[in-house]
């Protein structure tokens, strides 16, 4: 219905690659303002709908637009739009779930990565330092700019934070300083600032400085208990799948939101990691939109269910590349399309039974750490275990797919772009 603007904090929607931006260069051409439509030449919606507004920004093609849609923007919507076959009759169509291998198999299968741990499995930490493996801020080859270990000065910071929390003298700046001092790097955290300090009541700011954040600590400090092995990198061209616990997941994150992952933050990225998105929430945390904001409630409110009860489910993340000698000729193809539904009664989340596909942007998670906040950003952020995926993902090439299994939505939420707004707990019973 209609394509948001992406902005300079979001460096890999500005990639003049990425998929995005094609989509904003023909949706330009389409509808330039130097091109004017007859009536008989406007969709049938627009002509049902004349409060539909476009607006568009003069100057070149590779330039934001921003467009207006009633459909998106505003409450109320006087027409509705649903073609085709009924959902019903599209997704009842495939009642039983295809017929899996052996689980032995699979767990066999060097490409199917488990970091469950087995029951009779030793708890020590195995540390895996390469360009395979997420490097840990848990390794013992993780070292400060001074040459000494990170983890023991990490833990200490950590363990001084939990102990405020505890004892009911914790600030934001106490954690703004932890951040800072863990990481070695001065951060712009306005945006968190604001929700903590303005926009939570007195009753949310203290559930989550003395509650929901001593969780998180203890959740990042046993990172090396919870997760034995760093998760593997899901590289191009690679056909390789991760599965972990929910726990697990958690404890990533975690460590995301103290901004601990070495080397992937925009200012101490190798080369090692160029091609793949920043994991840690520092540019989250960054002055900005209200949208900001938002999310991050989004992403608290997570932090606050796993704190009241810590979800015992498993999450995948499977990378999958098309043999480019498999791709079809479309332009000899007579097979014909498959059922279809077009709706603007629905929204993604809210198909259940069904695959939900994201077409948007090359780096997974697009700009949901920044300042996006479209469908896929959106869908990250009431699912926050999703973010798991931009720790282990590489950027993907057009004969890619990444399958994300498992993640459960934590929020409610209105509006779209910059109206988005948390709204509320979701409980997701999908089995």
């Amino acid at each position: 219905m209609g394509c948001a603007s992406s902005t300079s904090d979001d460096k890999h929607q500005s990639s003049p690659k990425s998929p995005r931006n094609y989509r904003r260069r023909s949706y330009a051409a389409r509808h330039s303002p130097h091109r004017r439509r007859s009536s008989r030449n406007r969709s049938p919606l627009e002509r049902r709908s004349p409060r539909l507004k476009k607006s568009i920004r003069n100057g070149p093609l590779d330039q934001d637009i921003q467009v207006h849609d009633v459909f998106i923007n505003e409450d109320g919507m006087n027409d509705s739009l649903s073609k085709g076959v009924s959902f019903d009759n599209i997704i009842n169509r495939f009642l039983q779930p295809r017929n899996f291998e052996d689980m032995e198999d699979i767990i066999n299968d060097k490409n199917s990565i488990f970091m469950i741990k087995p029951i009779n499995d030793e708890n020590n930490y195995v540390d895996r330092w390469d360009d395979d493996h997420v490097r840990m801020p848990c390794s013992p080859s993780y070292m400060t700019r001074n040459k000494h270990r990170a983890w023991p000065k990490i833990q200490h910071l950590l363990f001084q934070l939990k102990e405020k929390c505890e004892n009911n003298r914790v600030t934001f700046k106490d954690l703004k300083i932890t951040i800072e001092q863990c990481t070695e790097h001065n951060y712009d955290m306005k945006s968190l600032e604001r929700l903590i300090n303005d926009i939570y009541s007195n009753e949310e700011r203290i559930s989550f400085m003395l509650k929901i954040l001593p969780n998180i600590c203890s959740l990042a400090l046993n990172i090396d208990r919870i997760c034995i092995r760093p998760p593997p990198l899901l590289r191009i061209e690679s056909n390789r799948s991760v599965t972990m616990s929910q726990k697990q997941a958690a404890s990533l994150l975690a460590c995301a939101f103290f901004c601990l992952f070495p080397y992937r933050s925009d200012q101490d990225k190798t080369s090692e990691y160029e091609n793949f998105p920043n994991p840690n929430f520092n540019r989250l945390y960054q002055s900005g939109s209200l949208v900001k904001v938002q999310k991050l409630r989004c992403i608290l409110h997570y932090f606050q269910r796993i704190t009241e009860k810590m979800p015992n489910g498993v999450i995948t993340v499977r990378r999958f590349a098309l043999n480019r000698h498999y791709f079809p000729l479309w332009n000899e193809s007579n097979v014909h399309l498959g059922d279809m539904n077009l709706t603007t009664n629905k929204k993604i989340e809210d198909v259940h039974g069904a695959l939900q596909l994201d077409f948007a942007n090359k780096y997974i998670g697009g700009g949901v750490l920044g300042s996006g906040c479209v469908q896929e950003e959106i869908r990250f952020s009431i699912c926050p275990e999703m973010l798991v995926s931009l720790l282990v993902c590489e950027m993907m090439e057009k004969n890619e797919c990444i399958f994300l299994i498992g993640c459960e939505r934590y929020s409610s939420y209105k509006g779209y772009a910059s109206s988005f707004e948390y709204a509320g707990d979701y409980k997701d019973d999908t089995p």
